[in-house]
């Protein structure tokens, strides 16, 4: 009887032949073909006719780890993913289905490697593309900073104040400054450390002086006060009697 995997055409056009068995990676995919010499389908002349075909899919990498570039931007290529596919008479083509990635590629993608022999015949396999980005950010700051005490000997500064224009090849997603409010207590140089983090939880960090000044004079409420002379023609006093408050 036929062989229940025989495909039969009654013309010698080129086909393609979906083989419907389950296969995974490693395994032997065979594709048979009889070429009728003229005597029936099946006769015993055309058995020199049998053309074996087959595809064997190497088992491929599981996973393949890319990094982005300073761009965020990553390519991969067939020698990445083809774990070594082979064909018994001959591999015509191989492609993927993805090869540029970008900032939004981040985590794990789906990359099918679609392999096709000489005859047309097709198996794919798929690798998950594992998108990373281990780039950390450029944090910038300021040179420095010049902050002057209010009437209440405060002052704050902001990250917009010490931010120069951190970048990262995708995106910033926070920025903090580890010191923000100051008093008379920092009165001179101070060293403020702004972090830059990026959404893959990268962080960069840069320094900006803040220079604490107080500029403001005092304020002072003096009152009028009588002295009167000793025996010997003299008195003292001192700030306190003439003074009452002062800030």
């Amino acid at each position: 009887g036929n062989d229940p995997d025989l495909h039969m055409f009654g013309d010698q056009t080129g086909r393609n032949i979906t083989y419907t068995s389950a296969v995974s990676p490693g395994d032997m995919v065979q594709f048979r073909m009889l070429y009728d010499t003229g005597d029936g389908c099946c006769g015993p002349n055309d058995i020199s006719g049998w053309y074996l075909d087959n595809i064997t899919i190497s088992e491929e990498n599981p996973q393949y780890v890319v990094s982005l570039d300073e761009n965020g931007e990553a390519t991969i290529t067939v020698d990445d993913i083809d774990g070594g596919s082979t064909d018994n008479c001959g591999i015509a083509s191989i492609t993927l289905s993805q090869t540029e990635f970008t900032c939004i590629n981040i985590v794990s993608n789906t990359v099918i490697m679609t392999v096709t022999d000489v005859n047309g015949n097709v198996s794919t396999c798929i690798t998950n593309v594992i998108i990373v980005d281990d780039l950390a950010p450029e944090a910038m700051c300021v040179g420095s900073i010049d902050l002057e005490l209010d009437a209440q000997g405060n002052a704050t500064i902001t990250v917009a104040d010490v931010d120069a224009g951190s970048t990262d090849n995708c995106e910033i997603v926070s920025t903090s400054i580890d010191q923000s409010f100051f008093d008379c207590g920092n009165l001179g140089a101070n060293t403020v450390t702004l972090t830059a983090t990026d959404g893959s939880s990268n962080t960069a960090t840069c320094d900006a002086v803040v220079t604490v000044e107080d500029n403001i004079d005092p304020t002072v409420t003096c009152q009028n006060i009588s002295v009167n002379l000793d025996g010997s023609g003299n008195a003292s006093i001192v700030s306190g009697d003439v003074v009452t408050a002062s800030g």
